[in-house]
């Protein structure tokens, strides 16, 4: 687990040197992927007192529903999960792993500017994502909207992908990325390594699907 964390750390870099940024992300300025909480996820890795998680941690026994009160959404993480880090009604959000390490999950949000377009946003972002699937970066894309702020109008709308192992850098995702009425930009985001893929997809999947808004 610690070349895990070795090539993480390298990856962040290198992403952090090229400007990491999709051509979506370059036109609409969106915030970009939160490597440093990814970097969370995996530092437990260590055996010892680092493998524990943060302080107080505990392993779930039953499935568990978060809710952040103040944007209005929830999810559920299931049995033998952990909260590694952060909080739930931040905006930096929270970091949950697995007990044996292999899936992590977290969440972080940011306000964006009252003029941004975040409807164009997704737009370019979907179109981007399909061309993705094409080349093989990406297993999946679709459109996902959610809740209800009126008949008719949801209360957010995004875009969800899955990568490939192609298009994973080294960690497969599953990511919901998302705009509510107020402008405020989410990405949820499930992550294994490629060789746990197949069998945590599942889990992954299921953990991305019980995100809701109220």
């Amino acid at each position: 687990m610690g070349n895990v964390l070795h090539r993480l750390v390298l990856l962040v870099l290198a992403c952090s040197l090229l400007g990491f940024a999709s051509p979506a992300n370059a036109q609409f300025g969106l915030p970009l992927p939160d490597l440093g909480a990814i970097a969370k996820q995996k530092k437990g890795g260590a055996t010892g007192a680092d493998a524990m998680g943060g302080a107080g941690a505990k392993t779930f026994s039953a499935p568990t529903t978060f809710r952040n009160t103040d944007r209005r959404f929830e999810f559920t993480i299931p049995a033998g999960w952990m909260q590694e880090s952060g909080d739930v009604q931040s905006e930096q959000g929270a970091v949950f792993q697995k007990a044996d390490r292999t899936i992590s999950f977290n969440f972080h949000m940011t306000q964006m500017v009252p003029s941004f377009p975040a409807s164009a946003s997704v737009t370019a972002s979907l179109k981007q994502a399909n061309e993705e699937i094409q080349i093989k970066k990406l297993l999946s894309a679709k459109r996902r909207d959610g809740g209800v702020k009126a008949p008719g109008t949801p209360r957010v709308i995004g875009w969800e992908t899955t990568e490939s192992e192609k298009g994973s850098g080294g960690f497969q995702r599953i990511i919901w990325q998302c705009y509510d009425q107020d402008n405020y930009y989410f990405n949820f985001m499930v992550a294994t390594e490629p060789q746990h893929f197949q069998s945590a997809r599942a889990e992954m999947q299921k953990i991305i699907d019980s995100i809701t808004f109220k």
